[in-house]
């Protein structure tokens, strides 16, 4: 299974990095899944009122929903305790090829993972320059940065989607 993470600051274009990668991947036939990291605190998928919120309050930890084309598992938990490793085996068991990462930008500085692609996502250079200064060797910088005329930063090459989504496919390489 192929990781690859998508690291910048809000609105540096890595949701559509993300979409343009997978994408280009799964119609190419390989099986994606996608982590998205959400910084709000309080954030939930689930909805106060609704029947998965209401089973969760009356004290299941793991909450299942089913719907005709939909299966969503809740965990209740402090995820401040779940390490990526046990993310990813949700996905190795699914047998994906590969797993998309946006976000998880403080966890895999600290980490230094080398089984990780990075690909950063930067408005301008300053953003760029710290984000190569926090994550080592990155593929690429995409994003906002693309659009200037910006030429290769410290040695990492620019891409711009979707023009150099060919060139982001050939950096990833295959699992």
């Amino acid at each position: 299974m192929k990781i690859v993470s998508f690291l910048g600051y809000k609105e540096s274009g890595k949701t559509t990095a993300l979409e343009h990668v997978c994408r280009k991947l799964t119609l190419d036939g390989w099986k994606v899944g996608t982590i998205k990291h959400i910084h709000e605190s309080e954030f939930t998928i689930d909805h106060k009122g609704k029947d998965t919120w209401r089973h969760a309050r009356a004290g299941a930890s793991v909450v299942v929903s089913v719907s005709k084309k939909e299966l969503a598992v809740i965990r209740k938990c402090n995820t401040s305790e779940v390490g990526l490793e046990s993310i990813f085996k949700i996905f190795k068991a699914e047998h994906m090829d590969f797993v998309l990462i946006e976000g998880y930008y403080k966890k895999l500085a600290k980490e230094k993972r080398r089984n990780i692609t990075r690909i950063l996502c930067a408005k301008n250079t300053e953003d760029a320059l710290e984000l190569l200064h926090e994550h080592l060797r990155p593929i690429c910088i995409c994003g906002k940065i693309a659009e200037s005329t910006a030429k290769d930063l410290l040695g990492t090459p620019f891409a711009k989607f979707p023009r150099d989504k060919s060139k982001v496919m050939r950096l990833i390489g295959r699992p």
